[in-house]
């Protein structure tokens, strides 16, 4: 009978072999049945221990109840043999696998032949590969990746730079969208960076992201838009204004005027008494002389528009009204 076997059935084929092995005595006890290879029967007496009598060639040794069990294919009384059965039988039944799935110490093990066929396998497969193995991978996305130097396509990866990546020794190529006074830069526009050579000034579109401008002869063209402080357009003039510090001196005195480098514009006599009056560059009443002269108390303006490096002091010889510009 094809398929698995209960306990209940090793049980009741296991009874059947008893029964066979023993029939009834006159007095109720079992008595031993033995079969000789020529199909006859040896028949043993009841509970009473009668003679048995085995047939000529026949080999029978019944044996105590205590005999030893025998190992597998060993000769044996059939006493010794009969608690093999008992013990193989129970090893059945404790060894029996349960029905359905279970865990690996309720299942059979089982060997797979060398020569078994394809066995197909479902579900999912989960695997953990060596560290650092070295894996071959012909498709991502199920698309093929794109290898090497060439034009985009479906197998491009996407690429993100890092932003503490190292510099690059090799020039990226990098093409703006835009073009000349087309449109207004966007977000991601990069400037324009040249200027378009134009015999005359040209005319750009309010808003557009627009180049730099030149003439034909590559110099760059700039223009004021608006007026600046001082400047007169109906005469084309640029109107400047000097601008002074001034130091006044009423005694005949020795006057250091400014220490270190400056600009002596003009000495001015106001009044006072007429006397000599003698400039220095350098910070006492000695040393270069800028100018020496004699001056009357009338008003009078000497003008100089010199450089001083060492300083400015000014000696009087009399209590002259003088008035210096400088800066």
């Amino acid at each position: 009978m094809a398929g698995r076997y209960t306990q209940n059935d090793v049980a009741l084929a296991v009874n059947d072999l008893f029964k066979q092995a023993f029939t009834q005595a006159s007095d109720g006890k079992p008595a031993l049945a033995v079969t000789n290879t020529d199909g006859t029967t040896i028949s043993g007496g009841g509970g009473g221990g009668g003679a048995v009598t085995v047939a000529d060639g026949a080999d029978v040794t019944q044996g105590a109840i205590a005999d030893a069990v025998i190992t597998a294919g060993a000769a044996g009384t059939v006493s010794a043999k009969l608690r093999a059965i008992s013990r193989d039988v129970g090893s059945i039944l404790t060894n029996t696998p349960a029905l359905g799935q279970a865990a690996m110490a309720a299942s059979a093990p089982v060997v797979i032949a060398s020569n078994q066929s394809a066995v197909p396998v479902s579900g999912t497969v989960t695997t953990t590969p060596p560290a650092n193995a070295s894996t071959n991978i012909a498709q991502i996305n199920g698309v093929t990746p794109l290898m090497g130097n060439g034009v985009t396509g479906t197998g491009s990866l996407r690429v993100t730079i890092a932003s503490d990546n190292t510099s690059n020794s090799n020039a990226w190529l990098v093409q703006g969208g835009k073009t000349n006074n087309n449109a207004a830069p966007g977000a991601t526009n990069l400037g324009s960076l040249p200027a378009v050579a134009n015999a005359a000034a040209p005319t750009w579109t309010e808003g557009n992201q627009v180049s730099q401008s030149s003439d034909l002869s590559g110099n760059q063209r700039v223009t004021l838009g608006t007026l600046i402080a001082g400047e007169d357009l109906t005469v084309n003039v640029i109107k400047v204004e000097q601008r002074f510090t001034y130091a006044a001196i009423t005694s005949a005195t020795t006057t250091t005027i400014k220490s270190g480098t400056g600009f002596l514009h003009a000495v001015t006599v106001t009044g006072g008494t007429a006397g000599t009056i003698t400039v220095f560059d350098n910070t006492a009443g000695s040393g270069t002389a800028i100018a020496t002269f004699s001056s009357t108390n009338a008003l009078a303006t000497y003008i100089f528009d010199v450089s001083f490096s060492t300083g400015l002091t000014v000696v009087t010889g009399a209590a002259t009204n003088v008035t210096v510009s400088y800066r």
